[in-house]
């Protein structure tokens, strides 16, 4: 079993603007990110932990009743994604966020910020495992011949499973 504790937060921070025109609401809601994107770095995020996840401009409708929509405005919506590395600072990557005009914030994750280390870990501790129980040349078949990019735990649990014609009450993961 490969276990670790997670080692980097990851924050969505988001601008969401309304204004009547598209030159209105881009100046705007630009000019607003820039100011999150400001502060976070002042809290000592790297330009490398910090990407655009969504640019998506909308018109905003008016409903006249008896009468066809008409567009009112526009909508725009900028979020970033923010990678902490130093969880003590979470908090304070959340205020300066919030205080720059980021008027939305979610998604916090915890988690690992380099998993393939660890999967090559598990695929290392099952081939092990395999061998250890007379399936030398099956395991490191059945290992090598499967791309990593089809690893995870839960596979390697059920290819020995199936392959190996066993249920195992131990996993390997």
């Amino acid at each position: 079993k490969v276990m670790a504790k997670p080692d980097v937060a990851i924050l969505h921070f988001g601008v969401v603007s309304e204004r009547a025109t598209v030159e209105q609401v881009t100046k705007e809601n630009t000019d607003t990110m820039n100011a999150v994107l400001k502060a976070v770095k002042d809290q000592k995020i790297a330009e490398k932990d910090i990407r655009t996840t969504m640019y998506q401009l909308n018109p905003v409708y008016a409903y006249p009743e008896g009468g066809r929509p008409i567009i009112r405005g526009y909508s725009l919506n900028q979020q970033i994604q923010v990678k902490v590395r130093d969880f003590e600072t979470i908090g304070g990557v959340i205020a300066s966020a919030t205080g720059a005009g980021a008027n939305e914030v979610g998604s916090l994750q915890f988690t690992i910020d380099d998993p393939e280390a660890l999967k090559a870990e598990a695929r290392k501790q099952a081939i092990e495992k395999a061998k250890s129980k007379g399936h030398k040349d099956s395991a490191e078949k059945c290992i090598y011949d499967t791309t990593a990019d089809y690893f995870d735990s839960m596979k390697i649990h059920s290819m020995e499973a199936d392959i190996f014609g066993r249920n195992w009450t131990d996993k390997v993961t």
